[in-house]
């Protein structure tokens, strides 16, 4: 992991085309800017987690067999 340190106003470059920057650095809450390309898929890492928990568990049903099939409208 690289850690860094950044005032306020200062940015990270990651990659060429995805830049953070910090907004805003209020009592213990740090507020980041991200430009990203578009179509490029920014989340909070609880949030990813989360996802890749319910494809974990998507996928161990559809393995499973255990998946409920249903018909069109």
């Amino acid at each position: 992991m690289l850690c860094l340190n950044r005032k306020l106003r200062e940015s990270i470059v990651i990659g060429g085309d995805i830049r953070i920057v910090v907004m805003e650095i209020k009592h213990n809450v740090v507020k980041l800017g991200i430009e990203a390309p578009q179509g490029t898929s920014v989340l909070r890492s609880e949030l990813h987690e989360g996802n890749r928990v319910a494809d974990a568990i998507v996928r161990s049903e559809i393995a499973s067999g255990d998946v409920e099939r249903r018909e069109g409208p």
